[in-house]
């Protein structure tokens, strides 16, 4: 995460419930399931492991362990496992957040440019002729991951999948299928 991104999710963390330190810890630690535990750190946060979170040194840890670590010493609390867990949640949670910014922003520019957000089982839209954003599962040397292309084509309903898929131009046969949303403009005959 860059700069900008890490101060700005921080500011974030700042604006949650303050707890103190053994208050966030022993709550912590009562949480049975993992998922609860990353909504917990959602919601709460505490003062003195903000500021470690900050600090350019725990930044330069590249490691879960060893970020845990660098709290625990700066703490001296020996509970490695619980501070292994909150790092691990404060990671995924702020790459969350930042995807969360990237599409509020793409979603506003494209917004601006008349593209309108559509369901993937919408199947009045069958046919039509669209300019298309939409998630595309794409396979590569380091395993699988989605990325967002932009296609021009036809928007078509697939009972098989119950979902639209978009045709592209020139092709007949070979498609992709929306899986929750898309965002699409109406392409007006030339």
């Amino acid at each position: 995460m860059n700069d900008s991104n890490q101060t700005e999710y921080l500011k974030h963390l700042e604006s949650l419930e303050e707890k103190n330190l053994n208050d966030f810890l022993n709550n912590f630690r009562k949480i049975d399931k993992y998922r609860d535990k990353g909504e917990y750190l959602k919601q709460f946060f505490n003062k003195e492991i903000l500021n470690i979170l900050s600090d350019s040194d725990f930044i330069k840890c590249f490691y879960v362990d060893s970020q845990a670590k660098f709290i625990n010493d700066r703490l001296s609390l020996n509970d490695l496992d619980i501070l292994k867990t909150i790092v691990y949640y404060y990671n995924v949670n702020s790459r969350e957040f930042k995807k969360a910014k990237e599409l509020k922003e793409f979603e506003e520019k494209i917004f601006n440019e008349g593209y309108k957000k559509i369901s993937h089982n919408q199947k009045e839209l069958d046919g039509l002729k669209v300019n298309c954003y939409t998630e595309i599962s794409k396979i590569g040397f380091m395993g699988s991951f989605d990325k967002r292309e932009q296609i021009e084509g036809k928007l078509f309903y697939t009972e098989g999948y119950k979902s639209l898929m978009i045709i592209p131009k020139k092709n007949r046969t070979r498609g992709f299928i929306i899986k929750d949303y898309a965002y699409i403009k109406e392409v007006t005959a030339k």
